[in-house]
């Protein structure tokens, strides 16, 4: 069951999916992206993307759009939560149709939200190719019954841009990402970059359930 902000919002004009093989066959077939939203519903940054980012109309057509959105609660999913979260939720992770985490932030107002995501879209469209090539590079020289996809792969380049997309929306004046009274401050938030410096492989079960 997807659960929104108690507040008034539009989060629910987003094609959501739950966490599972449809939305990965989706993306597959379609070619897009995928973007977790990991919440907690107590969560107050969340309930703020879902009145915010995610009640602007141009956010929902671009998430509609090009990307495939999934959402999964701490609660109900607990395993996806211990998986992908980065310090703190809300946590947002985008990952190639493979399963393939690209990069992750945390909170971000409408405005620069609206801006990843139009520069995500366009930096896979440029780097996709780059990414499947990572990909079966990884599945030649894995021996496990499981889907290995090496975390700070497919390859550098691609990963670097991706970080530094997502590095160019922090404040560097109050901390966090976004601007001003706005800003989310996690302060360990860059963990959630993939670590150029040696490759680690995260397993992901090939159902996803």
């Amino acid at each position: 069951m997807i659960r929104f902000s108690p507040n008034p919002n539009r989060a629910n004009l987003i094609r959501w999916h739950e966490w599972g093989d449809e939305p990965f066959r989706k993306a597959r077939e379609q070619d897009k992206p995928l973007m977790l939203f990991l919440t907690a519903f107590w969560c107050r940054f969340c309930q703020r993307m879902d009145e915010g980012a995610f009640s602007d109309d141009e956010n929902t057509a671009l998430l509609n759009a090009y990307f495939i959105a999934i959402r999964a609660d701490d609660m109900q999913r607990p395993d996806v939560n211990t998986r992908y979260n980065l310090n703190g939720w809300p946590t947002i992770a985008f990952m190639a149709p493979e399963g393939e985490l690209l990069g992750a932030t945390n909170y971000l107002p409408p405005e620069e939200f609206g801006s990843l995501l139009v520069r995500l879209h366009l930096l896979y469209q440029e780097k996709k190719d780059e990414i499947r090539a990572g990909r079966n590079a990884s599945a030649e020289t894995s021996s496990s019954t499981t889907a290995a996809v090496t975390r700070g792969h497919p390859n550098d380049s691609s990963l670097s841009a991706v970080t530094n997309v997502i590095m160019e929306l922090a404040d560097q004046v109050n901390g966090g990402y976004g601007r001003g009274r706005n800003s989310f401050t996690r302060k360990r938030a860059i963990s959630c970059f993939p670590d150029m410096r040696r490759p680690r492989t995260l397993v992901i079960s090939t159902t996803f359930v």
